[in-house]
C-alpha cells in the first residue's frame, strides 16, 4: 500500500536514569505538524531501528513532554519497646495530714474518677486547723462589722478618722488570717471538724497498690496508695544514633503490638543517652 511522502510517525516514551529521580518522556495525543513530521521521516538509526530526533520546539508541537519522578521514602526502622505509663498517668497520693487510718474506702484494681475518695483519715492535727480557721473566720466577720460601724460614725461626725481608719487595718489584718487559716485546711485535706480527712485521688485512673490499712497510722506526707491511668500510655525504646539522628519530635509513626495490631503515633520526646544509643518516647 502506498505512502504519501509525509509519513506518520509515533513517538514511544523514553526512560532515562538521572540519579535521584527519573526522566519520564510522555507522549500526548496530539497529531504532531507537519514540519515535525518531515523532518522526523529522514533520520534512521545505524542498528536498522527507526530513531526520530526532534528539537525542543518539535517536541512541543508533538505533545512530548519530559517530567522528573523523585525517589520514594528510605527503608522502615524497626526498634523494640516498652509500654509504660506517661508521668501524667502515674499519681502516688500522700496523706496530706499525719493521723490514724480510719477506713479504706477502695480496693486495688478499682477504677476511680480525679476526686474520689480512697482513704479516710481521722487527726488532732486537722481537727485543730479546722477549729483554727472558724475562729478565724469569725474574728474577721466582727473586724468588718466594726469597720461598718465606724464608718457610719466617722460620716456622721462623731469618731475621729484615726477610729475609721483603725477599724479598716483591724478588718483588712482579720480577712488576711482568715484567707491563710483556710488555705490551711485546704492543705490538710480539709478536715471536719471532728478531724476526719478523705485522702482523694487526683487523677482518674486505677488503684495499682495500696501502702496503708484500717487502724494503721500514717504521717503527713507518708504514701497511702498508687493510681494510674491506663489510657494514658507511652512507649519506650532505645535507637541508635544516627538513626535517631533523622527523627523529629512530633513526627508519625506506626506501633505494631504482640498481637500483629497497628496503632498510629507521635513521637514525644528524644533524649540522648550513653554508648551511642538515643531514648526515645512516643504516645498515642
Amino acid at each position: 500500500m502506498p505512502f504519501d511522502k509525509k509519513t506518520l510517525f509515533t513517538a514511544a516514551a523514553l526512560v532515562a536514569a538521572l540519579g535521584a529521580g527519573f526522566g519520564i518522556a510522555k507522549l500526548s495525543d496530539r497529531p504532531p505538524v507537519a514540519e515535525a513530521e518531515a523532518e522526523a521521516g529522514e533520520g534512521h538509526a545505524e542498528g536498522g531501528g527507526t530513531e526520530v530526533k526532534l528539537t525542543a520546539e518539535q517536541a512541543r508541537a508533538a505533545g512530548i513532554a519530559i517530567v522528573t519522578v523523585s525517589h520514594g521514602g528510605a527503608g522502615d526502622l524497626r526498634l523494640s519497646g516498652r509500654v509504660e505509663a506517661t508521668p501524667s498517668a502515674r499519681a502516688a497520693v500522700a496523706a496530706p495530714v499525719s493521723g490514724g487510718v480510719v477506713q479504706l474506702l477502695v480496693a486495688p484494681g478499682a477504677s476511680v474518677r480525679a476526686g474520689a475518695g480512697l482513704a479516710v483519715i481521722r487527726s488532732a492535727e486537722g481537727a485543730a486547723v479546722r477549729a483554727e480557721s472558724i475562729a478565724s473566720g469569725a474574728e474577721a466577720d466582727a473586724a468588718r462589722a466594726a469597720l461598718a460601724r465606724e464608718e457610719r460614725l466617722f460620716k456622721a461626725g462623731v469618731t475621729a478618722r484615726q477610729d475609721w481608719e483603725a477599724a479598716r487595718a483591724a478588718a483588712t489584718r482579720a480577712s488576711a488570717e482568715a484567707a491563710a487559716a483556710r488555705a490551711k485546711v485546704a492543705a490538710f485535706g480539709t478536715p471536719g471538724e471532728s478531724g476526719t480527712t478523705i485522702v482523694r485521688s487526683p487523677i482518674a485512673g486505677v488503684v495499682t497498690s495500696l501502702q496503708v490499712a484500717p487502724g494503721g497510722f500514717v504521717g503527713q506526707g507518708g504514701p497511702v496508695a498508687e493510681v494510674t491511668n491506663p489510657a494514658l500510655v507511652e512507649v519506650v525504646f532505645n535507637a541508635p544514633a544516627e538513626a535517631a539522628a533523622k527523627l523529629r519530635v512530633g513526627a508519625p509513626l506506626t506501633v505494631l503490638g504482640a498481637d500483629g495490631a497497628e496503632t498510629k503515633a507521635v513521637i514525644a520526646g528524644i533524649a540522648p543517652m550513653a554508648q551511642n544509643a538515643t531514648s526515645m518516647r512516643f504516645t498515642w
